[in-house]
C-alpha cells in the first residue's frame, strides 16, 4: 500500500515526536529526520510536505541548524515550527531578531487568535491557548507571506489584565517595527499602567505598589522618552524605578531580571546624558547584579555601557577589558545585536578590532 508521506525534519527541538504522532493521528504518514539529511534522500520518499521543528539555536548562530535552500525550489508545502518558521523566514528574504530585553522573551500559554476565513483554519475556533517558548522573533515576514494569526486581539472591556497585556504587547511590537513614534508609545503604555494603576503619575511613581508586568511597563516607559530623545526625562523615571525596585524587589525571587533591567537601562540613560560616572557605577552594580542573580542576558550589555562610559571618562585600559568581557559573553549566549554593537564601539574609540 502507498502512503502519503510528511517528513518531519529535526533541528533539534522537544516536541518532534509529539509533532510526528499528530500528524499520524490525522491518518497521513509520517517520519522525523534530522535536517543534516541530504535532500536527495529526502525526496526518495516522495513527500508531499515537510515540517521544520522548533531547536534551542538562533538562526544567526555559528554553527546552527540549516536547511538545502533547494527545499523551497521544490513546490512543495512547508510548515515551520517555531525555530522552523523562523529559519524560513531567514532564507526567504524575512527578518529574524533577537530579544533585546526581558520585555521581548516570551514563555508561557497566551492566547492566540485566528484568520478563520482561510483554508488552513477554516473550521476551527477563533482562538486557542498555544505555549510560547523564544528569545528570537519574526520581525518581518517575507514577501508573499501573509499573517494569519497573531496574540493580539482587542482584550474583553471588563478584563483589565488581558486589556493592559494587549497594550504592552502592541507597543513592544511597534517599537521593533516602527509602527508607532515614542511619543504615541507612551501614550499607549500610559492608558496600559493607568488600567490597573488608575491614578499613576510619573512624577510621583514611588506613591505605589506595583506588580512585576506594570515594573516592566513603567521600564518601557523610560525606553520610549530615551527613544524620543528626552534622555534627561528618562533619567528621573528610572532615578525613581530604581529606587523603587530596590526598596521592593531586591530580596525577592521576582528581583531575577527586574533589578539588573533597571540598573543597565538607568546607567545607559545616564550614558546619553553624559553622566559617565554615575553610569558606570550603575552599570557596574548591574552586572554584579547579574551575577548575583543568575541573569547573564543583561550581564554583556552592562559591560558595554561601563566600558563606553569608562573610555569617556578617561579610563581607556578599563574601557579595553570591559570591551573584551562584553564581546565574549556576547559570542557565548550568541547574542548577535551585542557583538555588532561591541565591536563598533571598540573600533570606534579604542582602535581596538575584535574578532
Amino acid at each position: 500500500m502507498k502512503h502519503e508521506t510528511v517528513l518531519v525534519l529535526d533541528f533539534g527541538g522537544q516536541y518532534n515526536q509529539l509533532i510526528a504522532r499528530r500528524v499520524r493521528e490525522a491518518n497521513v504518514y509520517c517520519e522525523v529526520k534530522p535536517c543534516t539529511t541530504p535532500l536527495s534522500e529526502l525526496m526518495k520518499y516522495n513527500p508531499i510536505g515537510f515540517i521544520f521543528t522548533g531547536g534551542p539555536q538562533s538562526v544567526y548562530a555559528e554553527g546552527s541548524p540549516q536547511v538545502d535552500p533547494k527545499i523551497f525550489t521544490l513546490g512543495l508545502p512547508i510548515l515551520g515550527i517555531c525555530y522552523g518558521c523562523q529559519l524560513i523566514a531567514h532564507h526567504l528574504g524575512g527578518k529574524v531578531t533577537a530579544a533585546q530585553d526581558d520585555t521581548a522573551r516570551e514563555y508561557g500559554k497566551t492566547e492566540t487568535f485566528f484568520d478563520t476565513s482561510c483554508e488552513i483554519f477554516h473550521g476551527l475556533k477563533e482562538s486557542s491557548i498555544t505555549w510560547m517558548s523564544h528569545g528570537d522573533y519574526m520581525e518581518k515576514v517575507p514577501e508573499g507571506f501573509e499573517k494569519l494569526a497573531q496574540f493580539e486581539k482587542l482584550a474583553d472591556p471588563d478584563d483589565q489584565i488581558a486589556q493592559q497585556f494587549a497594550l504592552r504587547s502592541r507597543v513592544l511590537l511597534g517599537r521593533l517595527d516602527g509602527r508607532y513614534t515614542p511619543l504615541e508609545q507612551i501614550d499607549l503604555l500610559m492608558q496600559a499602567i493607568q488600567l490597573t494603576v488608575p491614578r499613576f503619575d510619573l512624577e510621583s511613581i514611588e506613591s505605589f505598589l506595583y506588580t512585576r508586568d506594570e515594573i516592566t511597563i513603567i521600564n518601557q516607559i523610560g525606553l520610549a522618552y530615551s527613544d524620543a530623545g528626552q534622555n534627561k526625562k528618562a533619567a528621573e523615571i528610572y532615578y525613581q524605578l530604581l529606587k523603587y525596585v530596590r526598596k521592593h524587589f531586591k530580596e525577592t525571587i521576582t528581583s531575577i531580571g527586574v533589578l539588573p533591567l533597571v540598573l543597565y537601562n538607568y546607567a545607559r540613560v545616564l550614558d546619553l546624558c553624559g553622566r559617565y560616572e554615575e553610569g558606570a557605577a550603575l552599570a557596574k552594580e548591574g552586572r554584579e547584579a547579574c551575577i548575583q542573580y543568575g541573569h547573564y542576558q543583561v550581564l554583556p550589555r552592562c559591560l558595554e555601557i561601563e566600558a563606553e562610559c569608562r573610555h569617556f571618562m578617561g579610563d581607556d585600559e578599563i574601557s579595553k577589558e570591559l570591551y573584551y568581557q562584553s564581546y565574549y559573553l556576547c559570542k557565548v549566549i550568541e547574542y548577535q545585536v551585542g557583538l555588532e554593537i561591541v565591536k563598533k564601539e571598540a573600533k570606534e574609540y579604542l582602535d581596538l578590532t575584535l574578532s
